[in-house]
């Protein structure tokens, strides 16, 4: 997501303390195309990571190579040869979200690609519970 540059925005709340932190900490960024990157994490088990533009993502190859990436970089053992496709078959004017998941017990741990009608790529997002 380098291309991006710097973002116009930032927002969030800290999670501090694990012992008396309930409420989950965040963090999002912003940019001029409408792009956002939040994060969001409940400390010390669950951590939520989603990329965005409504208008979809000039760069989708890079998005994905970085998401996996980024998956790898956490830990996770995704299946990357056995998507999930939900909302059914992918066709023209329907859309569609791909889930990879990491089959390890005891990890909840997937990356979600969603794409809109026109099959262009408006979200990816990687999820973690330990």
């Amino acid at each position: 997501m380098a291309w991006q540059g710097q973002p116009t925005a930032c927002k969030g709340r800290a999670a501090r303390d694990q012992d008396q932190e309930t409420e989950p900490g965040w963090l999002e960024f912003s940019w001029t195309d409408g792009s956002t990157l939040e994060q969001s994490f409940l400390l010390p088990e669950t951590f939520l990571l989603r990329y965005s533009n409504p208008q979809g993502f000039t760069q989708a190859d890079a998005v994905i190579a970085g998401m996996r990436d980024h998956a790898g970089k956490r830990g996770l053992h995704i299946d990357w040869e056995h998507p999930k496709t939900e909302n059914g078959v992918a066709h023209a004017g329907a859309a569609r979200t791909v889930e990879y998941q990491d089959a390890a017990v005891g990890v909840n741990g997937f990356v979600r690609f969603m794409y809109d009608a026109r099959q262009r790529l408006v979200a990816a997002s990687l999820s973690v519970a330990l």
